[in-house]
């Protein structure tokens, strides 16, 4: 309520206790297919297809550089966690529990954060204070998480006041410097990797005039708290951690893990176990595969979904696009069952929004597109038939992506559209995206097309999917649409906590982007771990997975499940 005090101690676990339904197609393979049982597993192997970019905490651009931040470094805040019945642990929404913060009190328009005592960053005893908070998340303001600090209220690092060794205060307004409320999204931010806390006295020697954040250094250097540190590092060769002595928390049941770079097969090694854990770089046929061979498969949702995005404007440039009957024969068109079927196997469910349905404005606006090629057809002879012939893009070397866009081509040849396909690396596909949304004054803008692309926003608050995809200005607006309704709307509720009124606008919003049809979300695709048999506790968010430290034996306790107390 406006003018009350909220105080939140450190007596919420990291796990929560309830648990929850394992959704469609989560499960775990049958019984190991040889009769001799497993050698016990006393550290985790897995493998990356690429190296880390950097080792700065600030600037993370790959799953691979997300991933080792989670376990050497750590923030101020958690996700919360709910056990789920096949042991694996899932985010719940914006939740958060307390991390290098002990405890906070919220006010209007201010959190105030108690850091937990006598931390210390790994090889030194240097404690964690509150002058490390304000340096190390002062920086983030010459980095790309920026616009995130911005757009949820945090415009200058002035607004960061260290109390005391132990207290920092943190004041949010909006861009035109009116206090704004503390909401689970703002909190949910000191949650993110990139917000993680580092050795202010480690890394202000190697600042420079040119260098003023100490970036060059760190991209070879870390400085963390997290329950693991770097013991041997070949770059482009392999990651070696081990458990960190100096670690506040419990020490991780498997107090080694080796990291293989390679561009081998992660199926092929997963099966020959030269590795036990891997959670990405295989394909959903190999994954089934996997499982029959008598490896463990958890799949959760995570919010991760197959976005397709149609241009929808300029009108004088991307012609019949524009036409809203246009985009929803499209809609009607695209093989939503046949990509569950046939490349997900189940792993997922039908997307009836682009706002995850853990937030409370989730409404299934988008349930009234159902696969049909009549009605479709119909549409496009209303809109007069038009020719169309334009790329469509998805990611380069994705079996997935690929399969996907060869069924959404042949049913968009049924409605007389020609969808060329046009693969892009991942940077290419954000520089399509680029082309159009973030066009510079006077540039041309990117040439009209389709784009299947596989999006999460970080979290669950519908102002961010709605603002980047779907509103004048937006960073991930490639189809150009945008609604006076909508735009007016998120403006006025982003930065406001739950209330009736939001819910309602986003749950409008929503309607109104699914009738004009410049985004469609096809299916929730989540996100899979595969490892031996015997490892439990596989953690979920919407960044990713890789923690390490949750991992546990099966049949033993959670690291984790008694770690804030």
């Amino acid at each position: 309520m406006p003018g009350s005090t909220q105080t939140r101690r450190a007596v919420a676990a990291l796990v929560g206790l309830t648990t929850f339904t394992v959704l469609t197609g989560c499960g775990s393979a049958g019984s190991q297919s040889d009769t001799e049982a497993p050698a016990a597993t006393t550290a985790i192997t897995t493998a990356w297809p690429a190296d880390v970019t950097s080792l700065d905490p600030a600037n993370l651009s790959t799953g691979q550089d997300r991933a080792l931040t989670r376990n050497i470094y750590q923030p101020l805040l958690s996700p919360k966690f709910a056990e789920q019945a096949d042991g694996s642990l899932k985010f719940q929404g914006a939740e958060v529990v307390p991390l290098l913060a002990e405890s906070w009190t919220t006010k209007d328009s201010s959190i105030t954060f108690k850091l937990r005592q006598g931390v210390k960053f790994h090889g030194t005893d240097d404690e964690v204070t509150a002058s490390d908070v304000k340096f190390s998340l002062s920086r983030i303001w010459k980095t790309p998480g920026v616009g995130d600090f911005k757009a949820n209220g945090l415009q200058s690092p002035d607004q960061i006041k260290v109390v005391d060794p132990s207290t920092v205060t943190i004041d949010f307004v909006t861009s035109a410097g009116k206090p704004t409320p503390v909401t689970p999204t703002l909190m949910a931010i000191f949650s993110q990797a990139y917000t993680s806390i580092l050795d202010e006295d480690a890394v202000k020697p190697h600042v420079t005039d040119s260098d003023p954040t100490g970036s060059a250094w760190l991209r070879e250097n870390a400085v963390g708290t997290g329950p693991y540190a770097i013991t041997d590092r070949k770059p482009g060769t392999s990651i070696t951690l081990a458990a960190s002595d100096d670690s506040w928390m419990p020490k991780p049941a498997y107090p080694d893990v080796n990291i293989q770079i390679t561009t081998s097969g992660v199926s092929s090694l997963l099966r020959n176990q030269t590795i036990n854990y891997a959670d990405s770089g295989f394909t959903n046929a190999q994954v089934n595969t996997l499982g029959e061979a008598g490896l463990k498969v958890v799949w959760q949702d995570t919010g991760f979904f197959d976005m397709f995005a149609i241009t929808a404007g300029p009108a004088e440039q991307v012609g019949a696009l524009a036409d809203q009957r246009v985009r929803q024969a499209i809609a009607y068109a695209l093989p939503y069952q046949d990509v569950l079927d046939n490349v997900a196997y189940g792993r997922g469910t039908r997307a009836k929004s682009i706002v995850m349905d853990s937030a409370p404005e989730y409404t299934p606006a988008w349930e009234q597109y159902t696969t049909d090629l009549d009605k479709a057809n119909a549409l496009m002879a209303e809109a007069g038939k038009p020719a169309i012939d334009v790329p469509l893009y998805y990611l380069q070397g994705d079996d997935d992506q690929t399969n996907t866009a060869l069924l959404i081509q042949a049913n968009l040849t049924k409605i007389g559209i020609k969808a060329n396909l046009t693969p892009q690396t991942q940077a290419g596909l954000f520089d399509v995206v680029n082309a159009r949304s973030q066009t510079e004054p006077g540039a041309k803008v990117g040439p009209p097309g389709l784009e299947l692309f596989n999006w999460s926003a970080w979290t669950d608050d519908p102002k961010i999917v709605i603002g980047y995809w779907a509103t004048k200005g937006g960073i991930n607006n490639y189809p150009l649409w945008s609604s006076e309704t909508v735009d007016a709307d998120n403006a006025k509720f982003a930065l406001q906590p739950t209330s009736a009124d939001r819910t309602a606008a986003y749950q409008q919003a929503q309607k109104e982007i699914a009738d004009a049809a410049p985004l469609i979300p096809m299916i929730t695709t989540g996100a899979v771990t595969v490892t031996t048999p015997g490892i439990a506790g596989v953690s979920f968010s919407p960044t990713g997975s890789g923690r390490f430290w949750t991992l546990h034996p099966e049949g033993t306790a959670s690291p984790v499940a008694q770690l804030v107390k």
